[in-house]
């Protein structure tokens, strides 16, 4: 998985490779609270999933991808 651009200014992209199945994208601020969630469903292949961002606070955060209880997880900065 990678997230671009890293310090972020109002849109993150998201790109990792689906295995068929359903997809959870969240961003998390750093006490673990979801603060942005984005489903989706059958994906397959390498996939670039675009978040805004421009609605956070300036800071450090967490993009997750996660699928059937297993989750990858990427700290992010927002301008």
């Amino acid at each position: 998985m990678s997230v671009y651009p890293n310090p972020a200014p109002s849109l993150i992209n998201v790109v990792f490779e689906a295995k068929d199945a359903d997809y959870t994208i969240a961003v998390l601020d750093l006490q673990g609270r979801t603060v942005l969630a984005n489903q989706h469903a059958n994906l397959t292949g390498l996939q670039t999933v675009e978040i805004p961002v421009s609605e956070l606070k300036s800071g450090n955060y967490l993009i997750s991808v996660s699928t059937g209880g297993a989750a990858i997880q990427k700290m992010i900065t927002i301008k």
